[in-house]
Order: structure tokens, then C-alpha cells, then sequence
């Protein structure tokens, strides 16, 4: 299965910046056995143990293609809208693609450690094209729960998931996607506000 979207060449800079020792290490898992899905897009909320993540397995599910590409974002806050409007998810920490993952199988999502605070609820959104998520009904997951779309509240469903922790992480604030996306812009205008003052340095003398 192949990587890309938006941030892919920051996740893969964070991979390679990852210690060779690293094990992953279960932190979080829903559901164990599926009895049900739910399809094309779903926000399972979550609460790590660990101060990182570094990994997700999600069960992609359904009988609609033979494999589709499947999107795993995850965020710090969710929002209701309010009037079953639907949610706003903000905070993005990483987001991945993984192409052409066969249905009923395991996604499995491997990053460099995205640093969190533990005990503090987190957003995953998945998008599975005409694909689903496995899940059980009624999630045995106690420390989260699948969001209903229309209206943020728990669905009362988990959905089949895995996270995992690096365990050689030493707690480091990880630089958010966002700044790292800004660093050629502000270099770039540092550079030219450089010349600017050797150019009017020049016209004084």
C-alpha cells in the first residue's frame, strides 16, 4: 500500500527522523470483532494513555469495491455545529492515505511520533470511499466513542481500531504540520527584507 496526501512528505521526513529502535506498542483498542460498519466516513473519538502516537490499524469493511483508498486524520477538538448541522473538527496532528487498501482487511497507518497529552480525548476521521469501518454495536470501548456526523454525540458504537505508541519517544513538542508548511514563506521573507536593508544601506553611503 502506497502513502500520500497533503502532509505525506512531512510524514515521511517525521518516519525517517524516528529512532531504528523504535517498538510500537499498543496503547488503545476498540472493538475486537465487528458485528456491523459504517460507511464512507466516521469519527471514532479516543483517549491515549501514552504522551504519543505513532501508529493506527483501523478494519476497513464492505461489499461495494474490492479495495479503495482510505484517509486517516486525526485531530485535537470536535465541535458541534449546533441544529444537526454537523461537527467541526480542528487541531489537525497528522493525516495519511493509504491507496487501494482491500476490503476487509486491516489499514494499517504508521507515522513518526506525534506528541499528545495523555489522559486528553482526540478525533480520528477516516474516509474509506465506497468502502466502511468495521464496528460493534454496542462498542465495549469505554474511553470513546463513534461520533454521529449530524450532531457530535456518541453513537454508542466503537469502531474496530488499534493505536500505538513509539516507546523510545523522549517527550519532545513536535513543530505542528502548519509551521512546518510556513517555514519557506517566512524564509523567504526574511531573505528579501535582508536585501532590502543592504539595498538601502548602499544608497545612504
Amino acid at each position: 500500500m502506497k502513502i500520500t496526501g497533503f502532509f505525506a512528505g512531512l510524514v515521511a521526513a517525521a518516519t525517517l527522523s524516528a529512532s531504528a529502535n523504535a517498538t510500537l506498542l499498543t496503547d488503545q483498542q476498540g472493538a475486537t470483532v465487528a458485528n456491523g460498519g459504517f460507511g464512507r466516513e466516521i469519527v471514532q473519538s479516543f483517549t491515549p494513555a501514552q504522551n504519543n502516537i505513532a501508529g493506527v490499524d483501523v478494519l476497513i469493511s464492505g461489499t461495494a469495491a474490492l479495495d479503495a483508498n482510505v484517509t486517516l486524520e486525526i485531530f485535537t477538538t470536535m465541535t458541534p455545529i449546533g441544529g444537526f448541522a454537523g461537527i467541526d473538527l480542528t487541531g489537525l496532528l497528522v493525516t495519511q492515505t493509504l491507496l487501494a487498501v482491500p476490503r476487509n482487511t486491516t489499514a494499517q497507518f504508521r507515522f513518526g511520533p506525534i506528541g499528545v497529552t495523555p489522559e486528553q480525548l482526540l478525533y480520528m476521521r477516516f474516509q474509506t470511499g465506497l468502502l466502511g469501518v468495521g464496528a460493534f454495536v454496542p462498542g465495549p470501548y469505554s474511553r470513546g466513542d463513534i461520533i454521529t456526523l449530524s450532531n457530535g454525540a456518541d453513537s454508542g458504537a466503537d469502531a474496530i481500531f488499534t493505536t500505538y505508541y513509539d516507546d523510545t519517544y523522549t517527550g519532545e513538542v513536535p513543530v505542528p504540520a502548519t509551521a512546518l508548511l510556513m517555514a519557506p514563506v517566512l524564509g523567504a521573507i526574511a531573505l528579501r527584507s535582508r536585501r532590502m536593508r543592504r539595498g538601502q544601506s548602499g544608497e545612504r553611503s
